[in-house]
């Protein structure tokens, strides 16, 4: 039977114990619930909350800067095509001087009181003929002609296509890439203004325009979708957009203004297992 010593040190063994259990726990309690750990997890807090505030805020912000550059680049490219198109008016409103032929010599309208001479042009000597006396132009310059003019033409089929909305969509009606991004276009999404599509297939110059594309865009193969006159690519490019859920995106900060709504069609986008998005100006 263990004597009274072993029990009184038992006793105090134990009692040594109990108190050091009880210091170790309300040390900890009180260290959470002290004014210096209550600041620390305030501060940590605050600092995390700002970071990722600071963050969104440089995102809008730069999305910001974006749209604005590309509303300015439209505005200086439109203001530009102004100014061209009243130069070309006001230098077709001015007349040409003549020239009038006198015997072997010609004579302009007066310059500073002088009478300017100028050898004749070839095939005229002076003499009067009769009947129909123009001269023949050689066929390097008259092709050159011929083809100046016929660029004239596309660009100004070009300009005007443009000018139908902020999206075409330059396709072949045949094409099945064509087809693929028609339909994210004009089905899975609705634009406002809807996309303005161009079938080059059934164009009469169908082949110059494209031939005018690749010097505009870079890229003479359909489709061509291009937003305020520059190129996103074709069928594959706005499929992988729509599939990484950025051509909503896309499609607004590049048409600024002049594009006013898009929306996701649920329908048509629950195919493909996509979240409804939509943006309305």
């Amino acid at each position: 039977m263990p004597s009274s010593r072993q029990y009184k040190a038992l006793g105090f063994t134990t009692l040594i114990a109990l108190l050091t259990i009880y210091y170790i726990s309300s040390g900890a309690s009180s260290a959470q619930s002290s004014a210096f750990y209550l600041r620390t997890v305030e501060s940590l807090n605050t600092a995390t909350s700002n970071a990722a505030r600071q963050s969104v805020l440089e995102e809008e912000r730069a999305h910001a800067d974006r749209v604005e550059r590309l509303r300015k680049e439209h505005d200086v490219a439109t203001e530009q095509q102004q100014q061209n198109k009243a130069a070309a008016k006001v230098a077709a409103e001015i007349p040409d001087e003549k020239e009038k032929p006198v015997a072997g010599r010609r004579t302009t309208a007066k310059k500073d009181g002088k009478v300017v001479t100028h050898i004749p042009a070839e095939g005229d000597n002076g003499v009067a003929k009769v009947g129909n006396v123009e001269p023949k132009k050689s066929p390097a310059v008259h092709q050159s002609e011929v083809e100046t003019e016929d660029e004239h033409a596309i660009e100004e089929r070009l300009n005007s296509i443009l000018k139908q909305g902020p999206i075409v969509v330059f396709s072949k009606s045949y094409c099945p890439y064509s087809k693929k991004a028609k339909n994210i276009l004009q089905n899975v999404y609705t634009i406002t203004p809807a996309p303005y599509v161009v079938e080059l297939d059934q164009e009469p110059h169908g082949q110059a325009l494209q031939d005018a594309l690749l010097k505009l865009t870079g890229r003479r193969t359909v489709p061509n979708i291009l937003i305020n006159g520059k190129s996103i690519g074709g069928g594959d490019e706005v499929a992988a957009l729509h599939a990484e859920g950025k051509l909503v995106s896309k499609v607004t900060s590049m048409g600024g203004k002049r594009v006013t709504g898009v929306v996701v069609n649920e329908k048509a986008a629950g195919q493909g297992g996509h979240v409804k998005r939509e943006f309305k100006a």
